[in-house]
């Protein structure tokens, strides 16, 4: 073969695999979204009383709950939702959910969210054999979807769980 005829087939081979590249645009501005980003998962970072404890609850009776919640994602609203002796089956099986808004542009990361005392009068409410129970408590990063599993998040929402060890004693 001439040196002529290979410098040409060199020079087909490179443009036809030119010619078969994937072309990416890249947008120039970020995105709108403030959580364009990742998607990070939201943590308990701290709770009053401390878990695991165990923990004695007297049935009828407010306790003061504090949460520090935490994701990287301060776009995010994170919802908690709060199951004692977790049964899928039941119809209601958790004591409602608190939501905790966060400023998208200027806001932190750590996030404080305090149960209301009369909520958590409920909390032992038909258990008070004074056995142990499990109380999870679950955060996640977007609402929690209204089929089926109640510990679960509208997608993409992304949860974590932490629980306590509590005895439930009468009045």
């Amino acid at each position: 073969m001439g040196y002529a005829l290979v410098c040409r087939l060199l020079m087909l081979g490179t443009i036809g695999m030119q010619a078969s590249a994937c072309i990416v645009p890249i947008p120039a501005e970020p995105a709108d979204d403030p959580d364009a980003g990742h998607n990070s998962y939201p943590i308990i970072k701290d709770v009053t009383p401390s878990m695991p404890g165990p923990l004695t609850l007297k049935s009828g009776v407010g306790q003061q709950v504090n949460f520090t919640l935490s994701d990287v994602d301060i776009g995010d609203t994170l919802f908690i939702r709060i199951f004692v002796d977790y049964d899928r089956s039941m119809s209601h099986p958790f004591f409602g959910t608190y939501a905790v808004t966060n400023d998208p542009q200027n806001g932190l990361e750590d996030r404080q969210l305090q149960i209301p005392t009369n909520d958590t009068r409920s909390f032992c409410t038909g258990i008070t054999d004074g056995s142990l129970h499990q109380f999870d408590v679950v955060v996640a990063d977007r609402d929690f979807s209204t089929s089926g599993a109640f510990k679960t998040p509208v997608p993409p929402g992304l949860t974590s769980t932490r629980s306590w060890l509590v005895q439930c004693t009468a009045q």
